[in-house]
């Protein structure tokens, strides 16, 4: 059972309009990074009906409102929601004028979007997430600020990765927000075991049913959470493994692949292949 946490309080020093925005490289668009804070008290028509080619998470330090996603699902939004601004989905913020609404967000170009997806730092099908209030992370965002807009071309990557970092934090208290949830223990689990037994050949209906599942109910909890089922999850752990394993170079390919689960040599080539881009004897020849 969780802590209920004490009522954070944001000082007044914090809420108060002020916002960067440096572009990384040459095209402003493809490496922009930008953060603020807005005081939005008064406002009831945040953001209507808009699509918006840059993606921003919205961190809601004091106010009530509700965020309409590009699937029409309404979401209430108050002290500790972080709502997503995805490029190119049509949402809608409106916002309780008498609750004295103020954020902090955090601001990449699509280009950056896509690539944090990829890496599975940002997960792009949630449209607001509960981290809760973290007045440390509010302080060191805000810390950034006035540093981002005085700092030199040469320093903006240090930025782009301070920021990366608060959005982890933002996520990872997200997650821990989510331990009473059956089945984000379960995928916790789940993912642990998959990892543990790559290299094995554990049915992935057995899984399933350690958790009193069937494996299509599974599968479709696990895709939902991880973005990838988890055969493709398996698949990913070993092919991983199988990158050590090759820097090692002490096994021929065809005794990593029996080591890894495999019934022969050409799946796992294949596999290796369709996931690193190399076949598993390039890559050992270009490590």
């Amino acid at each position: 059972m969780s802590r209920a946490r004490a009522p954070i309080t944001i000082p007044t020093s914090l809420i108060q309009d002020r916002s960067t925005y440096r572009s990384v490289g040459a095209t402003p668009l493809v490496g922009h990074i930008s953060c603020g804070f807005q005081d939005k008290r008064g406002t009831t028509a945040d953001v209507t009906d808009r699509i918006f080619p840059t993606y921003a998470a919205c961190y809601v330090m004091r106010g009530r409102g509700t965020y309409t996603d590009w699937n029409g699902r309404i979401h209430p939004v108050g002290p500790g929601s972080l709502f997503q601004r995805i490029p190119g989905r049509r949402h809608t913020t409106i916002l309780d004028p008498n609750s004295s609404f103020a954020e902090c967000w955090i601001d990449f170009s699509g280009s950056i979007c896509k690539s944090l997806s990829d890496l599975g730092i940002i997960d792009l099908q949630r449209a607001v997430l509960q981290p809760g209030l973290d007045l440390s992370l509010i302080r060191r965002l805000d810390r950034m600020v006035g540093p981002l807009r005085a700092a030199d071309d040469h320093d903006l990557p240090k930025f782009y990765v301070a920021l990366v970092e608060v959005l982890v934090s933002l996520y990872a208290l997200d997650r821990g927000q989510d331990r009473g949830d059956e089945h984000a223990r379960m995928i916790e689990e789940a993912c642990r075991h998959l990892n543990e037994t790559a290299d094995g050949r554990i049915h992935l209906d057995e899984v399933a049913r350690s958790f009193s599942m069937s494996y299509e109910r599974f599968r479709k909890v696990f895709r939902e959470r991880m973005g990838m089922s988890p055969g493709e999850y398996r698949i990913r752990r070993r092919i991983d493994r199988a990158r050590e394993l090759l820097l090692g170079n002490r096994h021929s390919v065809k005794e990593i692949a029996y080591a890894l689960g495999y019934s022969n040599p050409y799946t796992f080539s294949s596999q290796f292949k369709d996931a690193v881009g190399l076949s598993p004897e390039a890559f050992r020849n270009h490590a």
